[in-house]
Parts: structure tokens; sequence; C-alpha cells
């Protein structure tokens, strides 16, 4: 909230501490006329010394002017520093100080009181630059608190945008708990589309096996009409036999064709077991494969 409002003080007061740099300037001003007067007083009472005179007013005015004098650095350093509105109101209060120097000239450290004769000159300026001062103040003052106003307005609206940012962070943590989520859901279809692509060359391969089996089963079926067709002419070649009295020949060619026929048979049944095997196995994988879809 501070970090918002700080460049907009930090202007407001930059424009105060120009305005409060213009005091500092014209009073400047007026302690060069005070300490120029003085210079001029002390050459006074250096002549009166020589003649024997006092010099106690000499050491007053003195005084004044090295009072007068540390105000000034006070403000040097106040408008050195000054980014803040205590540091305003410091000033404020030292700019308050000097004035009251000012409108009391007669004001000696030790308690003495000094003669006006040698502080006139001095008196007319510093009276006309307090009238100044004075309305320069309030100036400030009523900166000061228009300053504050706009900051109030400043810090509610910057409220208002933190409370909008801490939604907003919300929000965004919402997002970022459903993109992990979906991240988490995007890895798992590439893992069941790698376990698909398996699927499908297990399955092509089953396939190929399948088609390879078909192939050789109606080999072996057209193998089997040829033996029966053979057969049949066995049989009626064997029924010629018998009819010409060579039965036991036709027999034992039966007997043959019998047994090559029995040969063939199991032939068949292997293939034929092989054949439910496979099918087995393949719809074993259709099982698997529809419980991983599942899950």
């Amino acid at each position: 909230m501070a970090k918002e409002t700080l460049p907009v003080v930090l202007s407001s007061t930059k424009n105060v501490g120009e305005m409060i740099d213009g005091i500092s300037k014209t009073e400047s001003v007026v302690a060069s006329k005070g300490i120029s007067n003085g210079a001029k007083i002390e050459e006074t009472t250096q002549d009166t010394v020589k003649n024997g005179a006092d010099t106690s007013e000499a050491t007053s005015n003195t005084s004044r002017n090295a009072q007068i004098k540390e105000a000034l650095l006070q403000i040097r350093k106040v408008l050195h520093y000054v980014d803040h509105e205590k540091k305003i109101a410091r000033h404020l209060l030292v700019v308050k100080g000097t004035l009251q120097a000012l409108r009391d000239p007669d004001l000696r450290e030790n308690g003495e009181q000094s003669t006006t004769e040698d502080i006139k000159p001095i008196l007319p300026t510093a009276h006309i630059h307090q009238e100044d001062f004075q309305i320069q103040i309030k100036k400030l003052m009523n900166d000061n608190k228009r300053l504050r106003v706009q900051n109030e307005s400043f810090e509610s609206a910057n409220d208002g945008l933190v409370c909008e940012v801490d939604t907003k962070q919300i929000e965004l943590e919402v997002l970022e708990d459903e993109m992990r989520r979906v991240e988490k859901k995007r890895s798992q279809l590439k893992d069941i589309k790698e376990h698909l692509e398996l699927s499908r060359k297990s399955t092509d391969d089953a396939f190929k096996l399948l088609s390879s089996m078909k192939k050789e089963d109606n080999t072996n079926q057209d193998n089997v009409i040829t033996l029966k067709k053979e057969l049949k002419a066995c049989q009626a070649e064997m029924k010629a036999i018998n009819s010409k009295n060579q039965h036991k020949g036709c027999e034992k060619k039966y007997s043959a064709l019998v047994e090559e026929n029995k040969h063939l048979e199991k032939r068949i049944t292997g293939f034929k077991r092989k054949l439910g095997d496979m099918m087995t196995e393949m719809g074993n994988r259709t099982t698997n494969k529809r419980r991983h879809g599942g899950a």
C-alpha cells in the first residue's frame, strides 16, 4: 500500500520543499542584511570600545545574529532530508522559532536589555518578511492538509486494489490447481495411448497369425476333400475288387487309406486346437484391454 502512495506523497512534498526552500532563501536575505548591519554595529562598537564605551550592546547583537545563523542551519538540514509529513512539521516548528526570534530582536542570552538604536535598520525588514512568512506557513499547512486528504483517498483506493489483487491471487491459485490436474490427465492419456499402441500391435500380430492359420486350415480342408474323393474312389475300387474276388488286396488298401485318413483327422484336430487356443488368447487380450480402458 505504501509503495503506490509513496510517489504521490514524495511529489507533493517535493513541491512543498520547493516552497520552503524559497522561504529559506528569503530568510537568508534577511539574515545577510542582519549580519551586514551587525557588522556595522560591531564596527561602531569597536569605535566606542576605543573611546571607552560599553561593549554589551555589540555582544547582544552578535548573539542574536548567531541565533539566526543556527536557525538557518537547522532549516537547511531539514530541507536536505524533507520527504515526509513529520519532517515538514519539524521544518514548520523551526520556521516558527526563527520568526519568534525575528519578532523579538531585543532578546538577549543573559537577560540583558539592549538599546534599540543600533538595530533600527533590521526591524522594518524583519516585520515585512514576518507577514510573508506567516502567509507562506498558512499556505504550507493548507497544502499539508490537502496532501493528507489525498493520501487517505490514495490509501483507500490502494486498499481496494490490494483486495482485488488478493482475489486475483486466489483465482490464479485455483487455475494453477486446475492446470496441474489437466497435466496429470494428459499424462494418464499419454500412458493409455501408449498402451493402446502396444495393444494394437499385439492385435495385428494375432490377426496375422489367425490369417495364416485360416489359410492353413483351408489348405487342410482342401486336402481332406481330396482325400475323401480318393477314399470314395478307393471304396469304389474296393467294391470292384471285391466283385472280382480281390477282397484281400482291397482291404489292405482300404486299411492304408483309413490309417491315412486317421492321420489327417489328427492333424485337423491339432490345427483346430491351435485355432481355439489363439481365439482364447485374443479374447483374453481384448478383456484386458477393456479393463485397462475402464481404469
